[in-house]
């Protein structure tokens, strides 16, 4: 009977080392977005000014390593074993960069070097997400480009992207391919557009020196033989009243 017992007993504790009932641990996959090759310039960049691409930022709701589904408008929902290789924004930003040296638009900077750029390209993603609708699965990318006068609050150009695209298959590399190829078309619409205005802007609204306050006129003090004396006017005179005796 002892025997028994104790064979059940390390049944039991086999079974709770092993991960209980449910087998061994299911595998977490990693996925990235592609940093495409940068293309050698032949020739110098087509405008004379120095652009940096910025850290790019994200939505609070997205700043997760997890992919994120949603069913409905009122669902948000995340992967567990399906997770980005590093958060999105930043996934999103390597991306973009490359694809801006490679347009031969600006010299490009990298943004740790520690010169101050004519220009800055900032990202912001508003949304990356798989969206569910019935048996159809949709990659959805939302994001918004800034292109500015460095250190300035106004901008030069701004333009929102929102689109879904619709993938096939249960592999979330699908999932990841989709994000990319509208990351990339919007990227691409954005350098045709920018390569549009900028052929308008003149150059003294964009390099540096053309935004620094210049410095009032210097005055010269005018000598003293040439200043002209003025006098005090005469105070007028009052004769005293007559005193009746």
């Amino acid at each position: 009977m002892m025997g028994k017992i104790a064979f059940w007993m390390a049944c039991a504790v086999a079974m709770v080392l092993t991960g209980c009932f449910g087998g061994p641990d299911r595998e977490v996959k990693y996925y990235m977005l592609p940093v495409p090759k940068v293309k050698k310039a032949t020739a110098d960049p087509v405008f004379p000014y120095t652009l940096m691409v910025t850290h790019a930022s994200v939505d609070p709701a997205y700043r997760r390593n997890n992919i994120v589904y949603r069913e409905s408008p009122y669902d948000f929902m995340f992967y567990t074993y399906s997770v980005w290789a590093a958060r999105p924004e930043f996934l999103v930003e390597q991306s973009v960069t490359s694809m801006m040296k490679s347009s031969a638009l600006f010299g490009v900077l990298d943004v740790d070097v520690a010169v101050k750029p004519d220009l800055e390209f900032m990202t912001h993603v508003n949304a990356v997400e798989e969206v569910d609708r019935g048996n159809d699965r949709f990659a959805r990318l939302a994001v918004t480009f800034t292109l500015r006068k460095t250190e300035t609050e106004g901008f030069i150009w701004r333009k929102a992207y929102d689109e879904s695209r619709n993938y096939k298959g249960d592999d979330m590399r699908n999932f990841a391919e989709a994000v990319y190829e509208l990351l990339k078309a919007f990227a691409d619409d954005a350098i045709d557009d920018i390569r549009r205005v900028m052929s308008f802007v003149p150059e003294e609204h964009v390099t540096a020196k053309g935004y620094e306050e210049l410095p009032a006129p210097e005055m010269e003090e005018p000598a003293a033989s040439d200043v002209p004396a003025t006098e005090a006017p005469a105070a007028p005179e009052v004769e005293p009243p007559a005193v009746s005796e």
